[in-house]
């Protein structure tokens, strides 16, 4: 019996010698391997933004300990029966949003209006602090050049597009003399045309596709996210998402067309009825196509490496971009032609920026540098409207 025993314990050190050994063999041997091949292993962007890229590298906070509070926001809430996305509550550092609105700097204790600020996480702004986000800028602005007194409100949401900026400017009492600006397109490209579904919304697709996942997918899914900060391996060689490859249906010039198509018209119709919702209540309303990267005429080199990070920037955004922005451009002439909307293209605000000095930290998010750029682009065309 003694014998016995012993030979089954020397069998389970054996066996559990052998697991730990191979498992050595893997994780040293993918290390290796990245070392010789570096172009195997992809960043994430948190991991990106903390070693302070050339964005941030004059920027006056702590880079990262803002990056640190920035990716432990709480998410958001979605009411039943809608679409729309309202950030939860936060009181931080650097990040404060209360009642589904982040706070924007400077506003004044009293105030005659409101201007209502609407678009994605490119008004959010999750990549700077309070203080340097579009709506703070603008609100600097407008405290600067007008006698009347306006409180910019920051309505931005990660990842919505227009038709869920349209949902949620629907619940605001406007009043006669508020502004309503919109700043978006960059978004409704990616769901119309890169997640092929112009009907859709970012976070419902991702539900949909977690949902029809099989079982290894959900397994390796699970499994990446629980350790890929201990292996390797695991980080780079089971990860679930592959982004190296652009989406079979861009390869489809016709289908892509079309589905640009598609978005144009749904996004004339959600903007002039944003418009028609403001006017009615005697507001001023005003939309503005954003920059991102792929509409800057001249990248630099540090922008030509971010273009290859296909984690970063994921492949077929470029053309998504590209196509999307074809369909949109003469959109905003439609809007003014069409519908007397204030429309305006400010997706060149970039072009003339300084030797050396840098804005973008993926596709479409930008630092301080570049929100002020923004915010001053914005305040050009509405600063008629402002009463003195």
């Amino acid at each position: 019996m003694l014998l016995k025993l012993r030979k089954f314990v020397l069998v389970f050190f054996l066996f559990v010698f052998s697991i730990v050994f191979v498992l050595l063999v893997v994780e040293f041997g993918s290390r290796g391997l990245l070392l010789l091949f570096p172009e195997l292993k992809y960043k994430s962007h948190i991991e990106f933004r903390k070693s302070v890229p050339a964005p941030y590298s004059d920027s006056d906070y702590d880079v990262k300990s803002f990056i640190d509070e920035s990716y432990n926001l709480p998410g958001w809430d979605t009411p039943l029966n809608s679409r729309l996305l309202i950030p939860r509550n936060f009181q931080g550092r650097y990040i404060s949003i209360d009642k589904g609105v982040r706070h924007t700097t400077d506003q004044p204790s009293t105030f005659d209006n409101v201007i209502y600020v609407f678009g994605g996480s490119t008004i959010f702004n999750n990549e700077v602090p309070d203080r340097y986000t579009v709506t703070s800028f603008l609100q600097r602005l407008v405290n600067d050049n007008s006698s009347k007194r306006y409180k910019v409100e920051n309505y931005g949401a990660t990842s919505v597009v227009s038709s869920q900026e349209l949902e949620r400017l629907k619940l605001i009492q406007l009043q006669k003399g508020d502004m309503v600006i919109f700043f978006n397109g960059a978004n409704d490209s990616y769901i119309s045309i890169y997640n092929r579904d112009p009907d859709g919304w970012i976070v419902g697709e991702i539900n949909n596709i977690l949902f029809e996942k099989d079982w290894l997918s959900n397994f390796l899914v699970k499994i990446h996210t629980k350790l890929k900060s201990y292996s390797i391996f695991v980080s780079v060689f089971l990860s679930p998402y592959d982004y190296r490859y652009e989406p079979t249906h861009l390869r489809d010039h016709q289908e892509v067309e079309a589905l640009a198509i598609k978005m144009r018209a749904k996004f004339v119709r959600n903007i002039s009825e944003a418009a028609n919702y403001t006017i009615a209540s005697k507001a001023n309303f005003f939309h503005f196509l954003q920059p991102t990267l792929f509409t800057v005429k001249q990248s630099s080199l540090y922008e030509y490496q971010l273009r290859k990070n296909s984690y970063l920037i994921s492949a077929g955004i470029d053309k998504t971009l590209i196509e999307g922005y074809k369909a949109l451009t003469p959109a905003i002439e439609e809007l003014k032609r069409d519908y007397g909307v204030l429309s305006f293209d400010i997706t060149n605000i970039f072009d003339k920026r300084p030797s050396g000095e840098e804005f973008f930290l993926d596709w479409v998010h930008v630092t301080e540098k570049g929100n002020e750029v923004i915010a001053n682009a914005i305040f050009e065309k509405i600063k008629s409207r402002l009463l003195r």
